[in-house]
Formats: C-alpha cells, sequence, structure tokens
C-alpha cells in the first residue's frame, strides 16, 4: 500500500515479479485503507456485532431472559474492548 498525495502509478519488483498494490492493510487486527482511514474496520466490527446477536436470536427460546442479557452484554465487552485494545496500539505505534 502506498499512501502520500501524488497519484502515481508505482511499481514495486521482487526478483522481475511485480507486486501488486494493496488499497488497504491489517496491522494487529485493525483494517486501514490508503487514506488512513477506518471504515473498513469499522464494517468488520459491526459485522461481528451482527453475527453475536444473530446467534443470540436463535438460542433466545432456549435461555432464560437474564442469562441472555449476560451473554449479550459480554459478547459487546468483548468486541468492543478488542478493538479499542487493538486500535490503540496501532495508533500510538505510529
Amino acid at each position: 500500500m502506498v499512501m502520500g498525495r501524488r497519484e502515481e502509478d508505482l511499481q514495486f519488483r521482487c526478483e522481475n515479479t511485480v507486486i501488486p498494490n494493496a488499497t488497504e492493510v491489517e496491522m494487529l487486527g485493525v483494517i486501514l485503507d490508503e487514506k488512513l482511514k477506518f471504515d473498513q474496520h469499522v464494517a468488520k466490527v459491526c459485522r461481528k456485532v451482527t453475527q453475536n446477536i444473530a446467534v443470540l436470536r436463535r438460542i433466545r427460546n432456549m435461555l432464560p431472559f437474564e442469562l441472555r442479557k449476560a451473554i449479550y452484554n459480554f459478547l459487546l465487552f468483548l468486541t468492543i474492548t478488542t478493538v479499542l485494545k487493538h486500535g490503540t496500539s496501532v495508533v500510538r505505534a505510529h
């Protein structure tokens, strides 16, 4: 991934093999695009939360409300703390 203001088409080679440019990169679980935006990362986190909620919907008739609520809060807490932990590591490193 090449970042900067120039819009040149740069080509990188290794032993006469062209290395394709990436439009985004994942570092420590955080996805950054070439403009240093987190849009793809936020979308990924939203997908994970949505998947967790879908699992809870499937088991809603099998578990009491208080237990479902506790599981929901745990999954939400786990997702958010993981994202924040990795996100602050990446931001702090640069």
